[in-house]
């Protein structure tokens, strides 16, 4: 809700929590790429996929990987 209206750096930091909270979970990075691709931030869709491929196990990162490409190819 943050994000949409227009408060993307509160927006990054709830999901900092989030990370922080529930670092092996899927959801923090999904959403954080999620606004990161519709606001064209690369560095940060970069630092997230890093993160999240040294905190999830395979499957989930796989599931992670499948979810962003399915965000920038509709």
């Amino acid at each position: 809700m943050l994000f949409r209206s227009g408060e993307v750096q509160d927006a990054y930091r709830l999901l900092d929590l989030m990370e922080a909270l529930v670092p092996h979970e899927l959801e923090p990075y999904a959403e954080r790429l999620n606004i990161a691709r519709h606001i064209r931030d690369a560095e940060t869709i970069a630092a997230t996929v890093g993160r999240a491929r040294n905190r999830l196990d395979q499957a989930t990162y796989d599931k992670l990987m499948a979810v962003a490409d399915a965000q920038q190819n509709p």
